[in-house]
């Protein structure tokens, strides 16, 4: 039968002596259509494709009895829906990217044998095309090279049921390999070393056919030392044999381990002499010689590091957390071990970010560093909503998962509390960044120049709720991040607020825009708080992307709720605000220096009959956070916020106790426990008074082991314990910012009593704080 192609020759099928059935051949030509000249393309425009019509009207080749597909520069192949009639059908595709396309026409011949005539089209000028065609070719080239896949996490700490999940999607991707990059454990002991190593035990090998499904790559961190020498022991003993300092060959890929250490690297063993928590000097001389030997044996092939301390000035936060030794300087004055080895990629850990901003990854230095993303908490940059640990981060836990072939690296995220990828995938070719490393790297500071400030949906506005008389609730939808191609966030948003009558700033701060959370929150939110009553206000927020640049403001107006009447201390058989102590006030010693340096705002002196005792055998730790102390909430919360902002039922001055702020100084928790006591005067008790009420503003977090109680102690003798706050009934933040309202019965000839609020069996954990506590014959409003 014959046929003809609209545009082209005429082609006829005819039977070959081959078993594959018909073909299609250029009858005037007597060529195959696939050596015909090859038509344009522009990309982004329609391609309306040429298609082959019956000339005969004998013909049994039919009209849309063929599948036309395209098969794009990538490998990706789609069949194309003809539009049209169906006598007369359409086939078009609109190229996206420069290069050869190729379109493909099948049919079934007359002995029911499939064939197949192809033909490309070009799109594109020519310089794209070439390039497209050399990245094509590379992509052949690297189909026949080595390949590696591996996934990668930064700071596990003891989450096994985390590591679980992660071993989980290793097994489903069949990934060769996993790095752990540190901190595998909290505190080195040889409990946590169990830990890891019953996990390790059912993953690696799931078949159980004594071989590893799964190889293992591990550095230590600072958390697997410990106090001795241990630490390096248990770390091998517990990894199946792996060495603190090695280079392993998986798929013919080096992975070289550093870890933390000082004096001489034993290189039989693979430790140094002696511990160091976050230095690597002493192996920087080893770490070079290996690194010119495996990049002399595969000059264009990436070479994998794993060094728990980021190096700094490098990828997210590393300007803030970083190891020493291996590099030097930031911006035009760094140097480091890697320079001259832009095969290098080093996978960092140690500062707990997540990997769902695009400069977690960093290529300015002529090689590559990345962040191992965390299964333990997040934390990020300072100078955000008075913290480095997002409120609203909750459980996080995420790994990276990287396919290399040949010279390509691929790196893709994934959050594994959310189960799905994160979009963010950074991908390269080591060859092609060896020829110009500063040209050729793509993910550089160059990106800025490629984005604009967040943008706003139409009709955005700042929404103010929950109005009180010192603190407002402000909500808006999230900005969008404005047209780019290197994956920019929106990152954090500033809010100001200005007092209206004064011009004053009252408030300026940061927050993120929960970027770490998946799915994004479509709504974002802030508590404006030390506001004063009755007062109007302006409160304005700024989007910011990655790079600092913002976009533009909205804003709005309110007035606060008018104060409350004052209270008559003698309305209350005791009645406590604390204000009385501001006079007593002085600034900062130890506590979140040097920002308090300036700031009255701590005491240890109490109001009339309260007391401070503290346990004897309580350690001690930061001078302010020393057991119980009164302090404003400004001062309080300078530095380390961690929701004590969240405190709104307290006003200017409250009572604290703050283990956690109390282990920042001296390591106490080394040497035994908080155990602190506040305690009110004596109240007397009138006479035939049977039942009391006892209420106060309440700020509790909770953390294992910590402990806490309220108890009631009669002149009688009788001792009534009304709260017992653990971690096994206070769930984190569930006694946070409400008040508390008990009744408590008054035994037979009781005249008076006290009331004792008990912080103890407390390490580094969280803090309680209370204000406005109140004891009365009526129950309490």
């Amino acid at each position: 039968m014959t046929v003809a192609i609209a545009g082209g020759g005429t082609v006829v099928a005819q039977e070959r002596a081959e078993a594959d059935g018909p073909a299609f051949v250029l009858v005037d030509e007597q060529v195959r259509l696939q050596d015909a000249p090859r038509p344009k393309a522009a990309v982004g425009e329609t391609f309306r494709i040429p298609e082959p019509v019956p000339t005969e009207e004998s013909s049994s080749f039919r009209t849309g009895d063929y599948v036309v597909s395209v098969t794009s520069p990538d490998g990706v192949t789609a069949e194309i829906s003809p539009t049209g009639s169906a006598s007369e059908p359409v086939y078009e595709f609109t190229p996206q990217t420069p290069g050869d396309y190729r379109i493909s026409y099948s049919a079934v011949g007359e002995n029911g044998t499939v064939d197949f005539e192809d033909f490309d089209v070009v799109a594109g000028n020519d310089a794209e095309v070439e390039k497209a065609r050399a990245e094509a070719a590379r992509r052949t080239a690297n189909d026949n090279q080595p390949q590696v896949t591996f996934g990668s996490i930064g700071d596990i700490h003891n989450e096994w049921r985390d590591l679980d999940k992660a071993f989980d999607l290793y097994h489903a991707q069949d990934l060769d390999a996993t790095l752990f990059v540190g901190d595998l454990t909290n505190d080195a002991t040889a409990g946590e070393y169990a830990g890891l190593k019953e996990v390790l035990d059912r993953r690696l090998d799931e078949n159980g056919d004594g071989k590893d499904d799964i190889s293992l790559v591990a550095a230590l961190g600072n958390h697997d030392i410990g106090s001795g020498m241990t630490g390096y022991d248990l770390f091998t003993q517990s990894t199946g044999g792996q060495r603190p300092n090695a280079d392993y060959v998986i798929n013919g890929y080096h992975f070289i381990t550093v870890s933390p250490g000082s004096g001489q690297l034993d290189e039989e063993t693979g430790r140094p002499t002696q511990r160091s928590t976050g230095n690597y000097a002493y192996a920087r001389d080893w770490l070079h010689t290996r690194m010119a030997a495996a990049t002399a044996e595969h000059p264009d092939r990436p070479v994998f590091v794993l060094v728990h301390h980021p190096l700094k000035c490098t990828h997210y936060v590393s300007n803030e957390w970083y190891g020493a030794g291996l590099s030097e300087g930031c911006g035009d004055t760094f140097t480091s071990v890697f320079d001259n080895f832009p095969q290098a990629v080093v996978w960092g850990g140690h500062i707990h970010t997540p990997n769902n901003i695009s400069t977690s990854i960093w290529q300015d230095g002529g090689f590559t560093t990345v962040n191992a993303p965390p299964l333990a908490y997040f934390e990020m940059e300072s100078g955000v909503d008075n913290d480095t640990t997002p409120n609203d981060a909750g459980d996080n836990a995420q790994t990276a998962v990287v396919e290399v072939a040949g010279s390509v690296v691929k790196v893709k995220n994934y959050d594994l509390q959310a189960g799905q990828w994160i979009d963010q995938t950074w991908t390269w070719d080591v060859e092609e960044a060896i020829k110009n490393p500063q040209r050729n790297f793509p993910y550089t500071d160059r990106r800025a120049a490629r984005t604009a400030g967040p943008k706003w949906p139409a009709g955005s506005a700042v929404t103010v709720s929950d109005i009180k008389e010192d603190t407002v609730q402000v909500s808006f939808p999230q900005a969008k991040p404005a047209a780019n191609d290197v994956q920019d966030i929106v990152h954090l948003y500033r809010y100001q607020v200005v007092e209206k009558a004064t011009g004053a700033t009252v408030a300026d701060f940061k927050q993120w825009s929960g970027f770490y959370i998946l799915p994004l929150p479509a709504t974002r939110g802030h508590a404006i708080r030390n506001l004063e009553g009755d007062t109007e206000y302006e409160v304005r927020v700024t989007p910011y992307n990655t790079w600092g640049k913002a976009g533009g403001s909205i804003s709005t107006s309110f007035k606060t709720a008018p104060p409350p009447p004052p209270v008559d201390p003698a309305d209350y058989l005791v009645y406590q605000d604390f204000e009385s102590v501001a006079p007593h006030l002085q600034t900062g010693v130890e506590h979140n220096m040097p920002a308090n340096a300036n700031v009255l705002g701590w005491t240890k002196t109490t109001p009339a009959g309260w007391t401070i005792t503290n346990s004897p055998d309580m350690p001690t730790g930061t001078k302010e956070m020393n057991g119980w102390s009164l302090m404003t909430k400004a001062f309080w919360q300078n530095g380390d916020d961690q929701d004590r902002s969240g405190f709104t039922l307290g006003r200017n001055v409250v009572a604290v106790a703050d283990p956690d702020e109390w282990d920042d100084v001296n390591d106490p928790e080394s040497r035994g426990r908080f155990d602190s006591t506040l305690s009110t005067p004596s109240a007397p008790i009138p006479a035939g008074t049977s039942r009391v009420y006892l209420a106060w503003d309440n700020h509790y977090r909770e953390e294992e082991p910590q402990e806490a109680e309220v108890t009631v102690e009669f002149d009688t003798g009788q001792k009534v314990q009304l709260v017992h706050w653990t971690p096994a009934n206070t769930p984190d933040l569930s006694q946070g910012n409400k008040t508390v309202n008990l009744p408590v019965d008054v035994p037979a000839g009781a005249t008076s009593m006290k009331v004792n609020f008990r912080l103890f069996n407390a390490m580094n954990d969280w803090y309680w704080a209370i204000d406005h506590v109140r004891l009365d014959t009526e129950p309490i409003a």
